[in-house]
Formats: C-alpha cells, structure tokens, sequence
C-alpha cells in the first residue's frame, strides 16, 4: 500500500478526534455497522481487519495488531467479531470508571494511554485498499491515522491503523 505522512494541522477535525471512533459513528448514521473481515492468531500477536460500515458503505477499514500474554485482553480481542474494539476493549474502563462513579466505588484510572496519532495519506487507487474497502477507497487520496495502546498493568501493547473513507469524511464533517 502507497501512503505518505502529512502534519495534523492540514487536516479535518475528525481525523485528530481522539474519542470513540464507533460513537462518533452511531451519533450520525442510523445504519451503522462493524464486519469483522479477518482475525489472526499466532501467539503472542493477534491481527484483526475490519470494515465499519454506514447501510453497506465503507467508512473505515481498521487494522489491529495486538502484543499480548494477558489472557482477559487476548481472550476480549479474539472474541470481538463484530463489535466495536474501542468500546470493548480501548474505552471498556470508561464505562466501569463511570458504573462505579455512580456507586460511589473509586474509579481505576491510568490504566491505558494511547500515543498521540501519526497521520497519512493513502493512494486510493492502490489495489489492496480497494480490496480492503470493497470498493469504497476515492481513487485519489484517503486519510488515515494509527496509534498505539500500551496498558500499565499488564503487558500489552496494540497498534491501530485506521483508513477514512471519502465517505467517512462527508458524515463526519
């Protein structure tokens, strides 16, 4: 896949958002959707492609890759099908943290830091990104952002590379 790097400061907002990709989603499309195209395991990495989806549409195509020993977090990332990995798994202690708030519990925080992204521009006519996004890559340029995810109480570590679709890009601006 053909791809250069570019500065934040030229690109859309939503692109340097650094919440939940699938709530963004679910506040703007009544069709959306996750499909799980490939999940890999050869311990102790574990590789997961996935589309997500507006009615059919691609708006993103998602690659994981997950560094782990850690039972609960390869046994969560294995069992992911097509759910949402952030909500599951990256912002899953969001959810406790505000569950236990309300009971009056001591939240866990700290528990997981992200990098700050790297950005890139991808040729959209490059044949594997068409395949990857059945179809729904702009032949010209589409975005894309990774990171990485290391939690502080375990030993693993996984890195996100997400593509945008020019699609993607007319919902969420």
């Amino acid at each position: 896949m053909s791809y250069c790097v570019v500065e934040a400061e030229s690109l859309p907002s939503y692109l340097t958002s650094t919440g939940s990709l699938t709530r963004a989603f679910k506040t703007v499309c009544r069709g959306f959707h996750i499909e799980q195209k490939c999940l890999r395991r050869n311990a102790p990495f574990y590789t997961r492609e996935c589309l997500l989806l507006d009615n059919g549409r691609p708006l993103v195509w998602a690659r994981s890759f997950l560094f782990s020993t850690h039972n609960e977090t390869i046994a969560t990332f294995c069992q992911l099908g097509n759910q949402s990995l952030g909500e599951q798994l990256l912002f899953a202690s969001e959810r406790r943290t505000t569950k236990e708030a309300i009971k009056g519990m001591e939240p866990i925080k700290g528990t997981l830091v992200r990098s700050p992204y790297s950005f890139f521009e991808v040729d959209g006519a490059d044949p594997e990104l068409q395949v990857a996004m059945d179809g729904g890559a702009s032949p010209t340029v589409n975005y894309g952002r990774s990171s990485q995810f290391t939690w502080s109480h375990h030993d693993s570590v996984l890195f996100l590379s997400e593509v945008f679709s020019p699609y993607a890009e007319a919902v969420l601006s």
